[in-house]
């Protein structure tokens, strides 16, 4: 089965933004102008899978960012890939846009899609081998990405954008609380409740233990007039039923304890992270205290940036962002000119 990215191929007829991230109008008209384009295939976690290569019309090979991008930023001209592809092909960077394939649902079955997409663009003649790096955010960033650079010694630079520091199982009970808060409108105390039994639910499911007191705190919990819409289950089963969960959810279940610290501590090349001091999605400052902390308990070369007045995604909208909003234009040129300083370049646009 070969897994395709069905990106836009009419990029260079749109690519016409020319406020991206670059000084000058004639970066974006040099961008749109000097493209080449073509599907690229990889060798994936036992599979073969395919993405979108952009690159400057040279005829001098060039470093490489390898993207990774989520499922629904397939179309370019309408996501926010395009100020991003447009800046770093502007300062000549090639791009390869990959999104991991939907059958690979472990960590280390995405890091392998990637480590191929990695690969295949060191095999070629017009790709600099040594000077390709990576750029991911959200979850990919925190329990992918380093997995990804943590297994390869030639990988030049990693970005990580917005990455959540915590392991999946922290990460999903915070962002179910937030939704609790937010969208139903519960209380702090009612929020906690729901998390603990949520937690509690996952240790029972994964060790089979706990199920008398699992069973009466729900009972406690169906008199709420709250419950209906805390979304809690109708019952649990003296024996754990796993044979009917999706086979995602068992796999959350055996990841959920995963700490992103543990593959970025053995990272060897360059990285950067960079949060929006306004996300309200995640806790920032303290994810940007805790990589200040590793950076030095394992001597890595990590740069860690937040910037003010910018909110999830590095947009400068504060409210949630969709798949169209782009990079604050400053923070694009921020990420470009550190990523072409890896490769030993100037920054120059």
């Amino acid at each position: 089965m070969v897994g395709f990215i069905r990106f836009c191929l009419c990029f260079a007829a749109v690519c016409t933004l020319s406020d991206c991230g670059a000084s000058s109008a004639s970066a974006s008209a040099r961008a749109a102008d000097s493209l080449r384009s073509e599907t690229l295939p990889f060798d994936g976690a036992g599979q073969t899978l395919s993405g979108l290569l952009l690159r400057p019309q040279t005829s001098i090979s060039t470093p490489a960012v390898v993207l990774v991008t989520e499922p629904w930023t397939t179309d370019l001209e309408h996501s926010r890939l395009m100020p991003v592809v447009q800046s770093l092909l502007a300062q000549g960077l090639s791009v390869f846009l990959v999104t991991p394939d939907d059958h690979s649902i472990t960590f280390d079955q995405q890091a392998r899609d990637i480590g191929g997409a990695i690969r295949s663009l060191r095999s070629r003649s017009d790709i600099q081998p040594a000077n390709i790096g990576l750029w991911t955010e959200d979850t990919v960033a925190a329990w992918v990405g380093p997995l990804v650079a943590a297994k390869d010694p030639q990988l030049a630079f990693m970005v990580l954008i917005a990455a959540p520091m915590e392991t999946p199982g922290t990460f999903e009970l915070r962002t179910l609380g937030q939704a609790l808060l937010e969208q139903e409108g519960f209380t702090e105390p009612i929020v906690d409740r729901i998390t603990r039994f949520r937690g509690a639910l996952w240790d029972y499911l994964t060790t089979g233990e706990g199920y008398e007191p699992l069973a009466a705190e729900l009972g406690d919990l169906h008199a709420k007039p709250w419950y209906p819409r805390s979304g809690l289950p109708q019952q649990v089963t003296p024996t754990p039923e796993l044979g009917d969960l999706p086979q995602r959810t068992l796999v959350f279940l055996e990841q959920r304890g995963v700490e992103p610290s543990l593959a970025l501590s053995r990272v060897a090349c360059p990285i950067l992270a960079v949060y929006g001091d306004e996300d309200r999605k995640m806790p920032t400052a303290e994810f940007a205290v805790k990589l200040h902390f590793l950076a030095a308990a394992a001597d890595l070369d990590l740069t860690v940036r937040s910037y003010p007045g910018i909110g999830h995604d590095l947009t400068t909208a504060v409210k949630e962002s969709t798949a169209a909003s782009p990079i604050a234009p400053q923070v694009l040129s921020d990420l470009v000119k550190w990523t072409w300083e890896q490769v030993g370049g100037n920054h120059d646009l």
